[in-house]
């Protein structure tokens, strides 16, 4: 039961308090800022994060962890430190409202001015700029290097030095400059045309055109001592795509050394070891190279760590197009295939993938030797961490993904691949999921989702082996409430050296033996708590888990919705640090040489405010304070809410009321669900012109109470489980005599505009309702296309979240009673409907179906399409826009404020634009 006495209570205390504080209105959208780009130096020391508005300029914060001391850096962005935690990096902009008159004027875009890049020293305090900075790089692991590729500046030659010899752009190149802000000395490089900056140890490379008048590009590397240019070319060439090995001595990149004017370009693969010359070491015409393939330039090399393999990619030579007929001599024709492993719409969308398609080859440097190891029979080669591998885990799922159409999820066969011979050997067939290596290569891994075990194998026996057949727990989702087979809970690393896979279940972390040979031991022991524990990782560029240390792990109680943090020391039992009614982030971000870490705390009234700690969560600072002005607005709580229905089920959902709230007042009541909603009873919700939803703070401002109810779904019959759950839960509510009957409404978006839409054709408690992008014909949205990925909708009826489980053909009495459309004429709720025409979720014409129905039985709908945006409206004026409509909508019918214009008569065509109609 809801905890209503404790509302009143508080809310006895905060009345007083009332009269000061104000209700929102739409203008609020734009005053709460948000948290972006958090960094934390490598030494701790430093904190730096970016606040913004939905428009505006956005504030770079930049704060001490040792003085306590905040920097602002207003029209600032995007912040990074160096590696030496000495300096910080931004971009800084011009003023948006500068910007915005220059753009009335109707200023061209080359004349409006640009982003300065801004490097600030910690210890000085001082701003050095570099403008018109097109591109930069900051290492993040090594030294005090900032390298910015600048835009063409469009100079007279006469006003530089002797080095501009020729105009910028991009056949020539443009200024690199090199920023070695430890030595504080600076490099400017002439007409370069890409660069490459090593990510593990010290390195710099770049192709420039010279500044002679021959144009012959080159491939330097520079040396970042002597600051000093070695060519490692000698010919002139088309040089891309170049990889740095891990520890910075290797180079590698794709070569066009062809002067000729081949459509098909005979792309070369270059080495350069230790600094020295670059050669050739696979060409257009080697063996390995068979015929109709070539090198591909649309896969960048890769070392393996030991530097004895190079990784690149062989490709087939693309199509010529017919240079004898014009392009309007050609038919448009679409030619689709029932037997093509892929709809035409899912080529479509992959058109770019499958154009650059190419497999995996590998060079083994010490005995010049390249084997190709993928190929159409085995397209995808998985590596391990370091690559040092000989033989090699590889998958093919072209054969399978003709279903992917109805099941949602592809098979693949699986096959090792020896690096040395480039023979394949299948080991297993039609698997259902994805296999990984493990970080050093010795097992492959994989969960089956048919056996609901995890399986390994190991190079040397090639047998799969059950790692998890004697645990008696579920290894995957145990509320699985869809027809398909549940997924699993996933798994939360290796241990180091391979020893052990950590594995979850709905509560604990199983520590199992990749080979089978020891019994797994549970870690955690939440279950008999309801306590769920994940593993965090601190150290993003770390492949394994060392379990003889110390290691974070998020909690969450099922029971009370509260969260924290444990640690486990030397893999032992965890002990609780800290689990409060909060959510926290999950991402906690660490120092690479210290213990200080940042996290974010919130609940319904709390902010997500930057905390600084130690890594045992010990003397916890707040260091932003981003929204201080939620002081002013009325605001509201919630807390969970339980019922148990007329046929017996208890239930759970959440219930918010505003602030001052009196049990002896009637207040209109909006309805806002999906699924199930309750494990975030904690979260703060921000005023936010969502694209999609309401916003719960701004609404209870205003004096509307909200009810989330959590669904249970019964497959077969998703609207009825809506249903249920809904009007169950609004009863139970009204019976409690503080909710105005005649005065509750409905709102919900896709699977939740669907529900809606549903819980209409069943009942008419609720006074006006808003629907944003329903289903409302689950026959032809059945044979309809998800044009974000080109994949038919079958796969949702089926299996996943219409939860139909039958095919049309098996069952369409189940497809006909979930379709609203074929209940139009009993459903009397006044509707807003929310669709866009470039919705790559639900077809459009879903919400058309919808209006013209409601229209052709004269009942009262309004349709807003924002053109051109996809399934929810993202582009801000339009965000809120609708906002602003969905509460008018509301208001007129809940709070009895005048219906405004664009109600009571649409917006013509010819007016879009110009007349808003609020």
């Amino acid at each position: 039961m809801m905890k209503i006495l404790t509302f009143f209570i508080l809310l006895l205390m905060v009345t007083p308090l009332m009269s000061q504080k104000k209700a929102m209105t739409p203008e609020v959208y734009n005053e709460w800022n948000r948290i972006s780009d958090t960094r934390i130096s490598n030494d701790g020391n430093w904190i730096a994060y970016s606040l913004s508005t939905e428009i505006g300029d956005k504030t770079t914060i930049l704060y001490n962890t040792k003085s306590g001391v905040s920097t602002t850096m207003e029209r600032s962005s995007a912040p990074r430190f160096d590696a030496a935690s000495s300096n910080l990096i931004i971009w800084r902009k011009p003023a948006y409202d500068h910007i915005r008159q220059l753009k009335l004027k109707d200023t061209k875009k080359d004349d409006l001015p640009g982003d300065t890049l801004m490097v600030y020293s910690l210890s000085g305090k001082t701003f050095t700029s570099f403008p018109e900075v097109k591109s930069m790089e900051v290492p993040e692991k090594w030294g005090s290097l900032v390298v910015m590729h600048l835009e063409d500046q469009k100079i007279k030659k006469d006003s530089l030095d002797q080095s501009y010899t020729k105009k910028e752009g991009k056949d020539n190149g443009t200024r690199l400059i090199i920023a070695d802000l430890k030595n504080n000395h600076m490099d400017t490089i002439w007409y370069v045309l890409s660069y490459e900056v090593a990510e593990e140890n010290p390195g710099l490379a770049y192709v420039s055109n010279g500044i002679d008048s021959m144009n012959l590009a080159t491939v330097y590397k520079y040396d970042l001592n002597n600051h000093t240019s070695t060519a490692l070319t000698m010919t002139d060439g088309k040089y891309s795509d170049i990889a740095f090995s891990e520890d910075a001595q290797h180079l590698a990149f794709i070569a066009d050394l062809d002067t000729s004017e081949v459509e098909v370009r005979p792309y070369e693969l270059m080495l350069s070891v230790n600094g020295s010359a670059a050669k050739s070491i696979v060409q257009h015409d080697d063996k390995v190279i068979t015929e109709g393939m070539m090198v591909s330039e649309y896969r960048k090399p890769r070392f393996s760590k030991d530097n004895s393999k190079l990784y690149f990619g062989i490709g087939p030579e693309p199509l010529v197009k017919d240079t004898t007929k014009l392009d309007e001599e050609l038919p448009g024709v679409e030619v689709w295939y029932t037997d093509s492993p892929m709809l035409y719409t899912q080529q479509e969308v992959r058109v770019r993938r499958l154009k650059e398609k190419n497999y995996m080859a590998v060079y083994h440097i010490n005995s010049d030797k390249a084997i190709m190891v993928g190929g159409e029979d085995c397209p995808d080669i998985v590596l391990s961490e370091d690559a040092n591998e000989n033989l090699y885990l590889g998958y093919n799922d072209e054969k399978y993904m003709k279903t992917v159409t109805w099941t949602g999820n592809a098979a693949s066969d699986v096959y090792f691949v020896d690096g040395n011979t480039g023979k394949k050997m299948k080991v297993i067939q039609e698997l259902p999921g994805d296999v990984r290596t493990s970080p050093d290569g010795k097992f492959a891994a994989w969960y089956n989702i048919m056996t609901q075990d995890y399986y390994t194998m190991t190079p040397s026996n090639k047998e799969p082996i059950n790692i998890t057949a004697s645990l008696n727990t579920m290894l995957a989702d145990e509320e699985n409430d869809s027809p398909r087979e549940p997924y699993p809970y996933g798994i939360a690393g290796w241990t180091t050296g391979d020893q052990y896979i950590l594995i979850y279940d709905r509560y604990d972390i199983w520590k199992v033996d990749p080979t089978g040979k020891s019994e797994p031991i549970n870690l955690t022991n939440g279950r008999k708590d309801k306590i769920e524990y994940r593993y965090i990782n601190l150290d993003r560029d770390e492949p394994s888990i060392d379990l003889s240390g110390m290691i974070l792990l998020r909690v969450f109680d099922e029971n009370d919705k509260t969260s924290g943090f444990a640690k486990m020391l030397g893999g032992q039992t965890p002990s609780m640090i800290l689990k409060t009614p909060h959510v926290y982030s999950r991402r906690i971000w660490k120092a690479k040489n210290s213990n200080d870490i940042i996290y974010t705390r919130e609940n319904f009234d709390e902010f997500p405010d930057l905390v600084h700690s130690d890594i045992n969560f010990s003397n916890p600072k707040k260091i932003s304070n981003a929204n201080p002005q939620q002081n002013d607005y009325l605001w509201g709580s919630g807390e969970l809410y339980e019922w148990t229905d007329d046929m017996g089920i208890d239930r759970t959902g959440m219930f918010f009321v505003p602030e001052g709230f009196d049990p002896n007042k009637k207040y209109p009541m909006l309805v806002n669900f999906y699924e199930k909603s309750s494990d975030g009873i904690y979260r703060h919700r921000a005023p936010y012109a969502h694209r999609s939803t309401i916003n719960y703070t701004y609404y209870l401002s205003k004096g509307y109470v909200i009810f989330n109810p959590d669904v249970d779904y019964e497959i077969g019959y998703p609207g009825r489980s809506a249903y249920n759950a809904s009007v169950s839960g609004t009863l139970s509510l009204i019976e409690k005599g503080f909710i105005d009957k005649d005065r509750i409404a409905l709102q919900g978006h896709s699977w939740g505009g669907y529900q809606n839409a549903h819980i209409l054709t069943k009942t008419d408690m609720f006074r006006c309702a808003e629907a944003g992008a329903p289903v409302v014909n689950m026959v032809s949205a059945y044979g309809g296309i998800r044009w974000g990925s080109g994949m038919s909708r079958m796969f949702q009826y089926e299996k996943t979240q219409s939860r139909l489980g039958k095919t049309l053909w098996e069952n369409p009495g189940l497809y006909l009673e979930n379709s609203p459309i074929f209940n139009m004429d009993k459903m009397n709720t006044p509707v807003l409907i929310l669709h866009n025409d470039n919705d790559g979720a639900v077809p459009w014409y879903q919400g058309i179906e919808y209006f013209v129905a409601l229209r052709r039985l004269n009942k009262p709908a309004w349709l807003l399409n924002y053109n051109n945006e996809p399934h929810w409206p993202l582009k801000w004026p339009n965000r809120l826009d609708f906002n602003i409509r969905m509460e008018q909508f509301f208001d007129h019918y809940l709070m009895d404020a005048p219906m405004p214009e664009w109600m009571k008569n649409g917006i013509p065509a010819h007016q879009k634009k110009t007349n808003l109609g609020y």
